[in-house]
């Protein structure tokens, strides 16, 4: 009489256990995601088809010389300057290079020389190195898959601060020997009277500024 409530009660509490099996299963991948954050952009774009790195030279315009790296693929320099010694570090994040020239003979009164070589390969990065005499500004843009940094030298790093004249002693007044009750007397002014005389100042007694 009282068996059928209790067989109804055990199919409960089974399909109760079964039904909350998936869920602690879905909080565990749930957590385990929160842990693995999708990469950076950057760390994204490095894993991406990697670009050759053809030929780089060195040309001039107007103002000074350009540096022209041609790639199989659009890049985005990372550019600084670097002290001790000072040389232009210019980096090509995921690129490796096709040619095989590692140096560029080219001298003027801003560069030393340029030198290419492979800085890393995972991730692959490309690095050209310009040697430089001074400080210097920069500039790059870029054209499809042509890269162009132009070099200016910095003047107002190099200026050399103005000098100052040189300071000369002023003239020094001289005595006048004047007789007294003189007339028709010039003296200058400025003009220092000498012990024991003085000036009387008379109808024909002028004193000029000259």
């Amino acid at each position: 009489m009282f068996s059928a409530p209790s067989r109804r009660y055990v199919w409960l509490a089974a399909v109760a256990v079964v039904s909350a099996a998936p869920v602690s299963v879905w909080a565990q991948q749930d957590s385990g995601s929160s842990q693995d954050p999708a990469p950076p952009a950057q760390t994204r774009a490095l894993r991406g088809p990697r670009a050759q790195v053809q030929s780089v030279t060195v040309g001039a315009d107007d103002y000074g010389p350009v540096l022209e790296i041609v790639t199989t693929r659009p890049l985005t320099p990372e550019i600084q300057t670097v002290q001790n010694p000072l040389r232009l570090v210019i980096d090509l994040p995921n690129s490796n290079l096709a040619t095989t020239k590692h140096r560029i003979a080219f001298r003027n009164e801003q560069i030393k020389g340029i030198r290419i070589n492979q800085y890393q390969t995972d991730p692959a990065v490309s690095r050209v190195v310009v040697d430089l005499n001074g400080p210097v500004r920069y500039t790059w843009d870029a054209s499809g898959t042509r890269l162009h940094i132009r070099i200016r030298g910095d003047q107002a790093a190099t200026a050399k601060p103005p000098s100052v004249p040189a300071l000369t002693a002023g003239v020094q007044p001289t005595a006048v020997p004047v007789a007294v009750g003189s007339s028709g007397t010039l003296v200058e002014t400025g003009s220092r009277v000498a012990s024991g005389s003085s000036i009387t100042a008379g109808a024909e007694t002028a004193i000029m500024r000259l």
